[in-house]
């Protein structure tokens, strides 16, 4: 889908919590492993990326809080 497609799908109005490239993580287990943001999908969800497996999933925005990016994490 297109940007314009997809800019009027939603109203001309597009927001997202999170920008491609972000470190994130679980709002309800903060010790556990971090995701970079791979993707932004309509909905308010996230294609992210796990920083130890590399396995990819799609998730809800509103489940997830920015991180600050450490350096012992590489850059993918």
């Amino acid at each position: 889908m297109d940007v314009a497609r997809c800019m009027a799908i939603c109203g001309g109005n597009m927001s997202f919590k999170f920008k491609i490239g972000t470190m994130v993580r679980k709002i309800e287990d903060p010790g556990t492993t971090q995701f970079r943001v791979i993707g932004l999908l309509l909905c308010d969800r996230l294609n992210v990326r796990d920083v130890k497996t590399h396995r990819a999933q799609i998730v809800e925005a509103k489940d997830y809080e920015e991180v600050e990016s450490s350096s012992t994490i590489p850059d993918y």
